[in-house]
């Protein structure tokens, strides 16, 4: 029965060191996993979930299994045939069929075979390996093609099943047009890409490109976003909401874009003039099961909630071990625990924005003066009223309004 009480007490306990009005921020409580705790690298480039619950971690010093307890790695090994080709993981995909993708950063693709612990390289076709890595990605379609796209690159490969290879181009932008970033609509399954010529949309069921200047199908968005230059980063939420990062050559900082696909309301968040954020990327956004939408990258994850100042920043406390302190996050993950996973360059961070939030309340004054008072008792009335006695401040009614 004492387990059961704690959480309650410890929630009047937060919820009452408060009064009649109240200034409130949210706060989350973090685990986070180093070095120490079995890490082989503090930069998690990513993560995935299989279906037997295993997390799967890209780090830079291996490939890592982790049970919720136990972390096992997995390096390369010139003597064994099957082992990794390289030590540094850029990027970890499952697909629907639970193959698990390993991009390792000597720009190999392969399939890692998660019960025998074996990798198999899988080739891509037109396409020679460079000196520098390049950043890859897959897209599972919505007909369960996988697409492979390989950043600043002018065209998609589909995988093969009976080749098992990457063979051949599925898409193939126009002469100078390099890739950036790709997504499917849900609603329409066009795929969207973004270039610095700006953007092309993809129509999978008739094979179409269209982007400005050849927009064949009168593609709405090519009507509406056209003339938009030098994009990166883009994501489509469930609500079809579209986001786009924007990053003028002349410009010290990017800006991000939204537009409503089916309102057609457009949106302009510059991070440094509404928040005063100094030199900033935007490495991406993920959505939680329930709606949620975070953005991350370097050096801020913050949570979009909507309204004139959309974001909520998460703050970090460079002296709290159970706290953020990164300096870039590079990817998040929701598992099928509705945890979140966050892939930062100073170890990985799990939190459970559901059940984890904590709300910190200050005691003011009748005149709004904010002062320093310690909680000692509390107690809810029938009617939802709250008293809290505070030392030497006497009692207090929480206004839950």
């Amino acid at each position: 029965m004492l387990i059961l009480k704690i959480p309650f007490q410890l929630f009047i306990f937060l919820l009452c060191a408060l009064a009649a009005q109240s200034q409130q921020s949210g706060h989350y409580a973090f685990m986070h996993y180093r070095l120490a705790h079995g890490l082989a690298s503090n930069i998690v480039n990513n993560v995935v979930q299989d279906e037997k619950g295993f997390l799967w971690l890209a780090t830079n010093n291996g490939l890592q299994r982790f049970d919720g307890n136990r972390f096992i790695t997995f390096k390369s090994d010139r003597q064994k045939q099957a082992a990794l080709p390289d030590d540094e993981i850029g990027q970890v995909y499952l697909d629907r069929k639970q193959n698990l993708w390993v991009f390792t950063v000597d720009n190999k693709v392969g399939l890692w075979d998660t019960r025998s612990f074996r990798y198999t390289e899988v080739p891509l076709g037109q396409w020679h390996s460079e000196n520098t890595y390049a950043e890859k990605n897959i897209v599972e379609t919505a007909d369960g093609k996988l697409l492979l796209y390989i950043k600043k690159w002018d065209r998609v490969f589909e995988y093969d099943t009976l080749s098992k290879k990457f063979a051949s181009a599925y898409i193939i932008l126009p002469h100078g047009w390099k890739l950036n970033s790709l997504v499917q609509e849900k609603a329409t399954h066009k795929l969207l890409m973004t270039t610095d010529s700006g953007f092309a949309v993809f129509n999978p069921a008739t094979r179409v490109l269209s982007r400005q200047g050849a927009n064949l199908e009168n593609d709405s968005l090519i009507v509406q976003l056209g003339s938009e230059k030098y994009l990166n980063y883009i994501f489509a939420d469930a609500g079809r909401r579209l986001f786009y990062e924007q990053w003028f050559p002349a410009s010290r900082h990017p800006v991000l874009k939204e537009i409503n696909l089916e309102t057609a309301s457009r949106y302009l968040h510059d991070l440094t003039k509404a928040y005063g954020l100094g030199y900033h990327q935007i490495k991406g956004l993920m959505q939680q099961q329930n709606g949620m939408l975070w953005m991350f990258g370097l050096p801020f994850l913050a949570q979009y909630t909507g309204g004139p100042q959309p974001l909520q920043f998460l703050k970090k406390y460079y002296n709290k071990e159970k706290d953020l302190q990164f300096n870039q996050v590079f990817s998040m993950y929701e598992d099928r625990q509705h945890n979140i996973w966050v892939c930062t360059d100073y170890g990985l961070y799990m939190f459970n924005p559901g059940t984890q939030l904590f709300k910190n309340y200050s005691l003011a004054t009748a005149k709004r003066h904010l002062v320093e008072g310690h909680a000692q008792t509390a107690l809810q009335f029938g009617n939802g009223d709250t008293w809290v006695g505070f030392r030497d401040l006497g009692l207090h009614r929480f206004d839950h309004a």
